[in-house]
């Protein structure tokens, strides 16, 4: 029997963007199965990581609703914080392939795990990036444009949170 393949997309999402939601289209039919992992899942209300896990979900489904979407919290830094990390999202999720532009998560999936890095170009990385929609939200900025038309509504209720 054929082992069924499955693979995982992790972020944080902070928040789910156009380029995200690129990636999900891109990879959710290439793999048996696929899943969405919301990294960083017990930060929350800080510069970088602004939504809650819960919030980052709801946001996530209402675009992919037929998606498994789960959280990973983060570990220390250092080689044991990074080979729990690795071993925890591995035993959590079962996957063969992670999906990741993240160059440290690259790195210790590689060092920690028989999982492969599944390498993807960024899409339009100079326009969709968290760190650019959180600063235009924060601003008072146009950003509605940057985030999929399924969520957008959800963004705008959680704005004042960003």
């Amino acid at each position: 029997m054929e082992k069924i393949v499955k693979a995982i997309f992790l972020g944080r999402f902070q928040p789910f963007h156009k380029g995200h939601h690129h990636t999900v289209e891109k990879f959710k039919g290439r793999f048996e199965q696929f899943q969405i992992v919301i990294g960083s899942s017990t930060k929350f209300r800080k510069n970088q990581n602004p939504l809650r896990f819960n919030e980052r979900k709801e946001i996530i489904r209402s675009c992919h609703p037929d998606l498994e979407i789960t959280g990973l919290e983060d570990e220390d830094k250092g080689s044991e914080g990074h080979r729990e990390w690795v071993n925890r999202l591995i035993r959590n999720t079962e996957t063969d392939k992670v999906i990741t532009r993240n160059e440290l998560v690259k790195e210790i999936i590689r060092e920690y795990s028989e999982a492969e890095v599944v390498e993807h170009k960024l899409y339009r990385p100079e326009k969709y990036s968290g760190t650019n929609i959180r600063g235009k939200i924060r601003e008072g900025k146009p950003w509605k444009e940057l985030v999929p038309s399924c969520c957008r509504k959800e963004i705008i209720e959680l704005s004042d949170k960003i």
